[in-house]
C-alpha cells in the first residue's frame, strides 16, 4: 500500500483553518469529486468540495505541484464536529482511506471550544480526593450512609459493598495544612474531586451544586483554601 499516493488530511493548519478544511489529493490517485461529510446534531450532512486554485498547481507545504487540492467549510454548529471525506466508494478518515463504512470513532474532529487559559500552559495540577488526603475536624457527626475508617489503621475498600460509603474524614481544612507538602512537589495548581454534598465518599452523585458539603467544611472552608 502506497499512503503517499492517497490522499490526505490531518488537523493541522495546512489542513484545518476556521470552518474551513482542505484534502489533498495526488495526481496519480483517480478520483471523482469528493464530499465532505460531517455530523451536526447526530445526522450526516453532505458538502460538496471544490478546488482550491490558490493551492492547486503549486508546492504547499512541501507537496508536489501536481497535488489537486480540495475545499470545503464544514457546517460546525456543535462544540465538536465529526467529519471525513469520501471518494466515490471510498472513506479518508483518520484511520486512513478504506473502501467500506466505518464507525464515526475514527472520523476527523474539529474541536470549537474555548481555548484554555494562558496559565494553563505551565501549570502542574495535583488531584484531590479530599476524603483521603488529610483531615483536620475531629468528632465530627457522621451521616447514616457513612463507613467510618481510621487512618493508617483500616485498609481502603477496594470493591465491593462499602466503596463510596468508606469514610476517612479528609476535608478541605486538612488541604490548607499541607499546603506546603504540595507545594514543596513544584505543584501550582490544585484540582478538587467534587466537594458537594452527597450521600457518598467521591461526591460524584451532588444533590445540589450551590454549596460546599459540611462534611468537608463548607463554603467557609473552601473560602480558606482559596485565600492560601
Amino acid at each position: 500500500m502506497q499512503f503517499l499516493n492517497h490522499p490526505h488530511h490531518d488537523g493541522s493548519d495546512l489542513y484545518v483553518s476556521g470552518k474551513q478544511v482542505w484534502v489533498r489529493v495526488p495526481a496519480d490517485f483517480a478520483a471523482e469529486t469528493p464530499w465532505l461529510r460531517c455530523v451536526v446534531d447526530g445526522e450526516p450532512r453532505f458538502v460538496a468540495m471544490t478546488v482550491d486554485p490558490a493551492r492547486t498547481g503549486r508546492a504547499i507545504g512541501g507537496h508536489g505541484a501536481t497535488d489537486t487540492w480540495w475545499t470545503a467549510v464544514l457546517p460546525a454548529h456543535n462544540p465538536v464536529t465529526p467529519y471525513r471525506f469520501r471518494f466515490g466508494g471510498q472513506w479518508l478518515t483518520a484511520a486512513g482511506l478504506v473502501s467500506h463504512d466505518i464507525p464515526d470513532t475514527t472520523d476527523f474532529r474539529l474541536v470549537a471550544y474555548d481555548a484554555p487559559p494562558s496559565w494553563m500552559q505551565d501549570a502542574i495540577i495535583y488531584e484531590i480526593f479530599p476524603d483521603r488526603f488529610a483531615g483536620s475536624l475531629t468528632g465530627k457527626a457522621l451521616p447514616d450512609w457513612a463507613l467510618p475508617a481510621q487512618w493508617d489503621t483500616d485498609p481502603v475498600i477496594g470493591e465491593g459493598p462499602g466503596v463510596s460509603e468508606q469514610f476517612y474524614g479528609g476535608d478541605l481544612d486538612g488541604i490548607v495544612a499541607h499546603l506546603d507538602h504540595i507545594q514543596s512537589l513544584g505543584v501550582n495548581t490544585i484540582y478538587l474531586t467534587p466537594i458537594f454534598p452527597a450521600r457518598s465518599n467521591h461526591r460524584y452523585d451532588a444533590s445540589t451544586f450551590d454549596g460546599v458539603d459540611p462534611l468537608l467544611g463548607g463554603d467557609i472552608a473552601l473560602k480558606r483554601l482559596d485565600r492560601k
